[in-house]
């Protein structure tokens, strides 16, 4: 043990570092099954012209990853995809996990580096939302299928199919999640992992 006060608190936040904590991981359970029920009670919208649907199960997906961390989100995305029909269920688990996974490192970044501007919170948590929708889970739900579904989607028409088709679910999604972050009491908006 080393006597430098700097190097002390070092090693006292290399140890508190978790990438998951029960309460975290209850919340990402609870979420995944809440938009697995979404999908199984097909509380969903069918995308004209493809075998994919939208649904308001990215609300809770994303706040429930974003809450949880990394390992979380993983839970999340697992429980969000593994009921989705038309044989796309392994591209949703896919894209819903590694989505979840880059909203809770966006989120955790956010509210460490914003913890006290609301406006610039709420800006740069759209822009993420919108980021998850439009770079990370509609690409790699396309790109996922893709690999082993036997009818491949053509990349650009099927994303923009896609990308129409979900726009209200993307907006909606958006104006939901940031009007929870922001009504939130700070001490409840911070990630549980970390």
């Amino acid at each position: 043990m080393s006597d430098h006060p700097n190097e002390q608190q070092e090693n006292i936040a290399a140890k508190s570092f978790r990438w998951a904590t029960i309460w975290g991981l209850s919340i990402a359970a609870v979420a995944g099954l809440v938009a697995f029920t979404f999908v199984i009670l097909e509380i969903t919208v069918p995308i004209p012209g493809l075998n994919v649907i939208t649904d308001p199960r990215e609300v809770v997906v994303i706040l429930g990853a974003a809450i949880s961390g990394p390992i979380g989100a993983i839970l999340v995305g697992v429980l969000a995809g593994a009921a989705v029909p038309g044989g796309n269920a392994l591209a949703s688990i896919i894209s819903h996990s590694l989505a979840g996974v880059c909203i809770s490192l966006a989120y955790r970044h956010l509210t460490r580096l914003l913890h006290r501007s609301t406006f610039r919170f709420s800006v740069l948590w759209t822009i993420s939302v919108a980021a998850y929708f439009y770079a990370i889970l509609m690409p790699i739900f396309i790109l996922t299928h893709n690999l082993y579904h036997p009818e491949p989607y053509d990349f650009w028409p099927v994303y923009a199919t896609i990308a129409r088709g979900a726009l209200w679910e993307a907006v909606g999604t958006m104006f939901i999640t940031t009007a929870v972050m922001v009504v939130s009491p700070r001490r409840y908006r911070r990630p549980l992992w970390g």
